[in-house]
């Protein structure tokens, strides 16, 4: 029996579909009790057809083996065929997919190299970090988005050795040179010098790779800069984005009270778009400054504004 969805105990906000056993409930209120408006245009495909999923999932996983011993996999294919069929006949110019048996996923293409092996948490759903012992590892993580990716964008509000020596050997694996010279693939990494929590032998180290490139913010009195994201690029769609509160550190990466949040591409295009364009944004924003891993006068301008900056915080009580 399906328990009602408005009842005088769950007033609060909603936003959900209201289909007709929802409007039947919504009927025994008074217009001024409840807000509902028409859904706009541009949304009404989508959330259609999240409702959609959400009753297609309940009638699959409800399905179980018939009396004559069919597979329950198969039975769960024998409906989603049925579905298709009828789609088919009522919208002839659409390609709708179907899918052979036994039902199998991509997971990597190499023809050039070994197969990819896939971060634990996968590229297409999300995951939230939250450093607790049955948890995945964040640094495992990592370093497999870092062998997978064929670009890389980095913020973080300061780097330390201590982190980069646990991801060193996957960002020089992404500077190993092709044919034509060009490394395997493009990182950008954006750093702050705040509070002087920075090691310049970190950034040096990591500006020297082939292929990154990391821009440096000195204005930390106008600008304080706390936002941590990895953002890892792939040609085939399946890009994935962490955000949290990680920097490159080897507390934040092993054992830290540490939360990060995973979104795809692939699952949550919105968030990931918005996430690349904000970037972007940081990335073309004349406050950060590249910074020359050749140039004597960028590394000695570097390591003079950390120590200022490191001062000012032990002078202030700040603790890093």
């Amino acid at each position: 029996m399906n328990k009602p969805i408005i009842t005088a105990a769950l007033d609060g906000l909603y936003d959900r579909l209201v289909d007709e056993r929802l409007s039947a409930e919504l009927a025994s209120l008074i217009p001024s009790q409840a807000s509902v408006e028409a859904l706009p245009a541009e949304e009404r495909s989508a959330r259609l057809a999240e409702a959609f999923v959400k009753v297609l999932v309940g009638i699959l996983d409800g399905v179980e083996p018939d009396e004559a011993g069919t597979p329950r996999e198969q039975a769960q294919m024998a409906v989603i065929t049925g579905l298709l069929g009828l789609l088919r006949t009522e919208y002839r110019g659409v390609d709708i997919p179907s899918w052979p048996r036994p039902l199998s996923a991509l997971r990597s293409i190499h023809r050039q190299s070994a197969p990819f092996l896939p971060p634990a948490t996968g590229v297409l759903r999300p995951w939230l970090f939250t450093a607790g012992r049955a948890d995945p590892s964040l640094l495992a993580d990592l370093r497999a988005e870092l062998d997978s990716a064929d670009e890389v964008d980095i913020l973080v509000s300061f780097i330390k050795w201590s982190g980069v020596r646990k991801l060193m050997d996957r960002f020089e694996a992404g500077g190993v040179t092709g044919a034509a010279g060009i490394p395997r693939r493009r990182v950008r990494i954006l750093t702050t010098t705040y509070m002087g929590a920075t090691e310049a032998r970190a950034v040096l180290a990591l500006a020297r790779l082939p292929g990154v490139t990391v821009k440096v913010s000195y204005d930390t009195r106008r600008t304080r800069l706390h936002a941590k994201a990895w953002l890892f690029h792939r040609a085939t769609g399946f890009g994935t984005a962490f955000v949290g509160s990680a920097n490159i550190s080897n507390a934040a990466l092993i054992g830290g009270l540490e939360w990060t949040v995973k979104f795809t591409q692939a699952a949550q295009a919105d968030l990931y778009v918005a996430a690349q364009a904000q970037f972007e944004s940081l990335w073309n924003d004349p406050e950060f400054e590249r910074f020359d891993p050749e140039s004597e006068a960028d590394l000695r301008r570097l390591s003079a504004a950390l120590s200022e900056e490191a001062r000012a915080a032990d002078a202030g009580g700040l603790r890093r």
